[in-house]
């Protein structure tokens, strides 16, 4: 009848396999290794906004979707890796995460959590400066008590 139709089970494309990969390196049944591995997978599939360049209405809460979950899975791995000792690791998905959620005052507590663990000061100090001028300038706000106590915490 002149008409086209494409059937789910004859071809995959990146936006469900990152959505299938999230979803399952999310789960808690999930050993932490392995779900760090199917993470790293997902996280490597999202490149940037859904169908960057459309200009449509409907598009928006499915971009802002897809980015919350690729959010979440590098908060997950950088929470990881800092934990297991890769701290190299956790700071590069730190580095992404402050550029997807530069408002997020849990990515400048880990950073400094971070170079706590390898003793870089000046970096601790670093970040501890632009989560206050972030705030200040972009929030009207403080860092909060949390924060303040890392920092002061770190440095006695």
């Amino acid at each position: 009848n002149k008409t086209y139709q494409l059937l789910p089970q004859m071809f995959s494309n990146d936006r469900d396999q990152f959505q299938q990969l999230i979803a399952a390196g999310l789960q808690n049944k999930t050993e932490a290794s392995q779900s760090a591995a199917i993470l790293e997978q997902a996280v490597s599939l999202y490149r940037g906004e859904y169908l960057e360049g459309l200009d449509y209405h409907w598009l928006i809460p499915e971009r802002e979707h897809l980015e919350h979950r690729c959010i979440e899975a590098r908060f997950w791995l950088a929470r990881y890796y800092l934990a297991v000792g890769k701290v190299g690791k956790g700071i590069r998905h730190l580095e992404i995460l402050e550029t997807m959620a530069p408002l997020t005052e849990e990515v400048y507590t880990l950073f400094m959590s971070a170079y706590s663990t390898i003793g870089n000061y000046a970096e601790i100090k670093k970040w501890y400066q632009k989560l206050v001028t972030v705030f200040r300038n972009e929030l009207g706000l403080a860092p909060s008590a949390q924060s303040r106590e890392l920092y002061k915490k770190i440095f006695g």
